[in-house]
């Protein structure tokens, strides 16, 4: 499973690759060091369809690392399933490049690449760390972090945070989300807060993951990220809001407040409002009219779920004017069960616990 290629002008060679099990391998290439890094890059992209971006430079050994990161990916423009991210290492004589485990699903479809010396699955191997995802299943934005990653099929290890017991504010927690906030990530050297970027890191960067829930196609991708942007100051506010107000604040040391309640209430219909309008528009399944599920959905949906914690007359008085929200909830749950109803357990247990204080109270 090698290709080479005669940097001199001769013939040039490529075997075809076979699928193989490659997780944790890192694919290196190697360029003629007279070359330079910028401009095999560049012919790599011009050849494969792909558009590069320098991330970062270190010298062969690892010992010293040379400042150049910019954070811009290296992206597949064929599919989104192949997006990758590639380090270039500066040596004494070659320059090296380190090309993430997705890039193999792709090589054997590109054609010989005339600055290639050798490309070898066996010359550099390490064991990847698996995603770290940092949540409070009671935390709705958590939730949609999890849910999204068991529908996926994606390897990640959930590290759970008591945001009751104040875990958020442990100096450990904080070393990777300064905010005290859920959800956070940590994915090898990246530490990410803030579930929407997670969201889109996690879809950008995840193989098999249905061009659906975070389109390739930049107009699609704009009209998620719109929802998304929207989803904080409209809907989450609303909600945040109106369950501390009415259920949660005791809970957390805090009183509760009837005229923020009452704020969050018109600032939650009108949400829905808008929702149905803007996004629902028709008979559309999902939001945009989309046939599947994005992750804009899945975001507002698993927000809206926080309205299992409220008073019954609440629940009737906000949410039976809005018969499509009812529906569009019920189809992103049948998207993503069976890990929809498990995520949710969390919160249906909440849900009883108050209700059981609630009758005992005078």
């Amino acid at each position: 499973m090698v290709a080479k290629s005669n940097c001199g002008g001769g013939k040039t060679t490529h075997e075809t690759m076979s699928s193989s099990p490659c997780d944790g391998i890192a694919f290196p290439f190697i360029v003629d060091s007279s070359v330079g890094y910028d401009y095999p890059l560049y012919a790599l992209g011009e050849q494969s369809g792909l558009s590069m971006h320098l991330i970062g430079s270190k010298t062969l050994n690892g010992d010293q690392v040379l400042h150049m990161m910019t954070g811009k990916k290296l992206s597949l423009k064929k599919s989104q399933a192949y997006e990758i991210f590639i380090e270039v290492i500066s040596g004494p004589a070659p320059y090296y490049g380190v090309i993430s485990p997705r890039f193999w699903t792709s090589v054997s479809t590109l054609p010989p690449l005339k600055l290639l010396v050798e490309f070898s699955f066996e010359d550099a191997r390490r064991e990847k760390m698996k995603l770290k995802v940092y949540a409070d299943r009671l935390s709705q934005p958590s939730r949609a972090i999890i849910i999204f990653c068991k529908v996926n099929g994606i390897d990640f290890e959930e590290v759970r945070i008591d945001l009751v017991k104040g875990e958020h504010k442990l100096p450990e927690y904080k070393d990777i989300n300064p905010m005290a906030q859920v959800p956070a990530i940590v994915d090898e050297r990246l530490k990410l807060s803030e579930s929407h970027a997670i969201l889109r890191y996690i879809a950008d960067t995840s193989p098999g993951v249905a061009d659906h829930w975070y389109p390739a196609d930049p107009s699609s991708r704009a009209k998620v990220n719109s929802i998304l942007d929207w989803h904080h100051s409209n809907l989450r506010l609303g909600s945040v809001t109106f369950v501390m107000n009415t259920v949660l604040a005791p809970i957390f040391g805090r009183t509760l407040n009837p005229q923020a309640a009452t704020e969050a209430e018109k600032l939650l219909s009108s949400s829905f409002s808008n929702i149905e309008s803007m996004w629902l528009s028709g008979d559309a399944k999902f939001l945009l009219g989309n046939p599947h599920p994005s992750i804009a959905d899945l975001s507002l949906v698993c927000e809206i779920m926080q309205s299992e914690l409220w008073h019954d007359k609440d629940r009737e008085r906000i949410l039976e004017p809005h018969p499509k929200i009812l529906q569009w909830v019920e189809n992103v749950k049948k998207a993503t069960n069976p890990y929809f109803e498990d995520v949710h357990t969390t919160l249906y247990k909440a849900k009883e616990m108050l209700k059981a204080k609630q009758s005992k109270s005078p």
